[in-house]
């Protein structure tokens, strides 16, 4: 047997509403109140919320890297400012088991000394090879200028895959990076 309790609102012993109903559009609790959902909130099936993680976001610190010149060298990125599941270590990003899926990565570095029409370039590098389409390239205009290459790109990854930040002059001989401007962030993308 089963039964049916038809209202349009559920007040509390304070005369307070704790569920309302008008039209197609069902208000539970009130401003300023907490609602607890116990168990896993639904839309049509699938899972509602989450958290943008595994989550970091590393610099180069305080140090400086030399950078060859025209070779393709990996950032040394030293300084987690924060790192949601322990992901990140010996310069690589990698992806904790069972959270495979699509990851939006912000990258950057900067090099001193650069001349006009010689270039910095930055990319991204999965499973220890480059990915193509994350390759940015910034021109200096003028002598001796600090050059920036950064970029924002969504990589699709597997647990276990892992990413790493590498970097390129071609201003002739080693040039030094600014370490202020060097870093590496990303987060696992929510729903996508």
């Amino acid at each position: 047997m089963s039964s049916i309790i038809r209202a349009d609102t559920i007040q509390d012993l304070s005369g307070n509403n704790i569920i309302n109903e008008s039209g197609d559009t069902i208000t539970i609790g009130a401003s300023g109140d907490t609602t607890n959902i116990v168990g896993t909130l639904q839309n049509n099936g699938s899972a509602v919320g989450g958290a943008n993680t595994p989550a970091f976001q590393v610099t180069a610190g305080t140090s400086s890297q030399s950078l060859s010149n025209d070779t393709w060298t990996k950032i040394n990125l030293g300084t987690e400012v924060f790192d949601t599941d322990s992901a990140f270590s010996s310069n690589k990003f990698t992806v904790p088991s069972s959270e495979g899926g699509k990851y939006s990565f912000t990258y950057g570095i900067a090099v001193f000394n650069i001349d006009d029409s010689e270039t910095v370039e930055t990319k991204l590098y999965k499973n220890g090879s480059a990915i193509d389409n994350t390759h940015v390239i910034r021109r200096a205009t003028g002598s001796n200028q600090l050059v920036f290459a950064q970029s924002t790109q969504i990589v699709v990854l597997s647990a276990s895959d892992y990413i790493e930040l590498y970097g390129k002059q071609t201003e002739g001989g080693s040039q030094d990076t600014n370490y202020s401007h060097v870093f590496l962030s990303g987060y696992k993308l929510i729903g996508a």
